[in-house]
């Protein structure tokens, strides 16, 4: 069965946090927006590769797939049960 790496949901947070906090800095340095760019497109590329359903392939919010690791979460397009991977 297929199931959603832990480590790709950890990337997704640290690269949504490298964002919030560059972005902020932006506003106080204008150096600070290139890095905020450099995270949102790592997040957009984590999103379209990795953070996916693993039976139909469409997205999923990360806060569901969050939430997926301790709790019994469907897919909200093909109704599927999704696993996160722990060992990764």
């Amino acid at each position: 069965m297929k199931k959603v790496s832990w480590k790709a949901i950890k990337s997704g947070w640290a690269l949504a946090a490298i964002f919030c906090v560059t972005f902020i800095g932006g506003s106080f340095n204008v150096g600070f927006y290139l890095p905020s760019i450099f995270a949102l497109i790592g997040i957009v590329y984590l999103t379209k590769t990795k953070l996916r359903c693993p039976h139909c392939g469409k997205r999923e919010k990360l806060e569901r797939l969050t939430r997926a690791k301790k709790h019994e979460y469907h897919c909200s397009h093909c109704g599927e049960l999704i696993e996160v991977d722990t060992k990764a």
